[in-house]
C-alpha cells in the first residue's frame, strides 16, 4: 500500500510544499479557496535516499489514488 497523506492549508497564499529536509527542490502552490490540490512524490535513488515531488493533474490524482490508502 502506498501511504498518502491528506492537509488542509490556507487559501490565497503561496505554500511551499517539501516532503521532508533531504527534499530535492521543492515546489510552490498558489492556493484558492476550496480548490484541491495533488502533489506526488517519488524516491530518488543516490548515496542518500531523498525524494523528488511534483504536482499532478486531478485526472491522474484520481486514477493513481485508486492504489492507495485513502480509496478505502
Amino acid at each position: 500500500m502506498v501511504p498518502i497523506f491528506y492537509t488542509q492549508v490556507p487559501a490565497n497564499r503561496e505554500i511551499e510544499i517539501k516532503t521532508d529536509t533531504t527534499s530535492i527542490g521543492s515546489i510552490l502552490i498558489d492556493t484558492e479557496n476550496q480548490k484541491t490540490y495533488c502533489i506526488k512524490s517519488y524516491p530518488v535513488q543516490g548515496f542518500i535516499s531523498r525524494a523528488k515531488i511534483m504536482q499532478v493533474d486531478m485526472e491522474t490524482c484520481q486514477k493513481e489514488i485508486i492504489n492507495t490508502q485513502l480509496h478505502e
